[in-house]
């Protein structure tokens, strides 16, 4: 079943016209893997600081900032409504969407609001990691581009963050078709993840093997799809590396062989 998969990706592949939608759902599916690993990240944050605050560590003040920063996740995950029927009634003070781009269209809203009151700070600069996230998806790549690049050099998130905030620079560079940049901006999420404990090393070199092969560079992707296995025995991107090497080695078996795969 998996070797009939990967035949198909090697057809598709081999079509000019379906090239980019074959890259571009591959993108989308690396994004949905860093929303989910900011999402955890963030939550974590804003939990542990609302936490504080209801334990009186903070003044009132800064609670209700804790707490309106926290705001901005929740409504970014609020249940949607139901297409058809009766709207459930929900009891979480929330607005409710019907489509996810409502949803992240208010969540940018909020943190915007968060952002206008809050100019400095770490939940200050959560919160524009968050924006950014959210023009990406909302498809607003430009805005999103120099406040990517902003946050990845902002002494205010930690480092981790950082090492977000600059993954979401490469994507969003990807997305404005500007390769050359992206590529540069993981090479620096490469080497600024050795400093980590390998945090994000994985989904970097994963990016540049993805680019690499979209760009016809099989071997030089091959060879970063191999890294990956041997360098991140852990990666949560394992099952979609094994499916990158086998689609390349049977390619190039094929070639080798003189014949094509049907």
């Amino acid at each position: 079943m998996a070797k009939k998969k990967h035949k198909e990706e090697l057809a598709e592949l081999k079509q000019p016209d379906q090239f980019v939608s074959f890259w571009s759902r591959m993108g989308e599916r690396a994004a949905r893997h860093r929303r989910a690993l900011v999402t955890v990240v963030v939550t974590v944050l804003a939990g542990t600081a609302a936490l504080q605050a209801s334990r009186h560590v903070f003044g009132k003040r800064d609670a209700d900032t804790s707490l309106a920063f926290a705001r901005i996740e929740r409504v970014a995950r609020a249940p949607l409504l139901p297409k058809e029927g009766e709207p459930p009634k929900f009891e979480d003070g929330l607005p409710h969407f019907k489509t996810d781009a409502e949803r992240k269209q208010a969540a940018l809203k909020e943190a915007e609001s968060f952002l206008a009151t809050h100019r400095k700070g770490k939940l200050a600069a959560m919160a524009g990691l968050m924006k950014a996230d959210y023009l990406r998806d909302l498809q607003r790549h430009e805005e999103a581009l120099g406040l990517y690049e902003t946050l990845s050099q902002n002494e205010d998130l930690t480092p981790d963050l950082r090492l977000i905030a600059l993954d979401g620079l490469a994507l969003t560079q990807e997305s404005l078709g500007r390769l050359d940049a992206a590529m540069a901006s993981l090479d620096r999420l490469v080497a600024a993840s050795k400093e980590r404990g390998g945090f994000m090393g994985d989904r970097a070199t994963y990016h540049k093997a993805r680019l690499l092969e979209s760009q016809g560079k099989a071997a030089e992707a091959l060879r970063l799809y191999k890294a990956i296995s041997a360098e991140y025995p852990d990666t949560t991107l394992r099952e979609e590396v094994t499916r990158r090497l086998a689609l390349l080695e049977e390619e190039d078996t094929a070639k080798a062989g003189g014949t094509a795969t049907p």
